[in-house]
């Protein structure tokens, strides 16, 4: 591409430019890696022709909506599975608060 094309897309690139988002990254990068159901490409792209991107946004904010979905449930079941992890680690914690406490009382009725 020539270099005076290319210029061309800079300032509105720049316009639209988001920064970039290290948490959302790596949940994308998390995702795709660990997604287990596959989006069959061909079901979704075999009807595509040239613009149709751009004049049917409907069909993309559909597809946006279905994408940050799958992700969200994703995140969710992640945050889940954590906090099990915490609420089991919490409970190992106060048995052996309560054993030490128990073992404090016998050591004091000795005394």
């Amino acid at each position: 591409m020539p270099r005076s094309v290319s210029d061309i897309f800079k300032k509105p690139f720049q316009k639209y430019k988001l920064e970039q988002n290290h948490n959302i990254m790596e949940t994308c990068k998390e995702f795709i890696q660990n997604k287990k159901l596959k989006i069959n490409i061909n079901e979704i792209l075999d009807n595509i022709n040239y613009g149709e991107w751009l004049d049917k946004s409907e069909k993309l904010q559909n597809l946006t909506k279905r994408m940050l979905e799958s992700m969200l449930k994703f995140k969710n079941d992640k945050i889940k599975a954590k906090n099990n992890k915490i609420m089991v680690k919490n409970l190992e914690l106060k048995t052996r608060v309560i054993k030490l406490e128990n073992k404090a009382a016998q050591i004091q009725s000795f005394i």
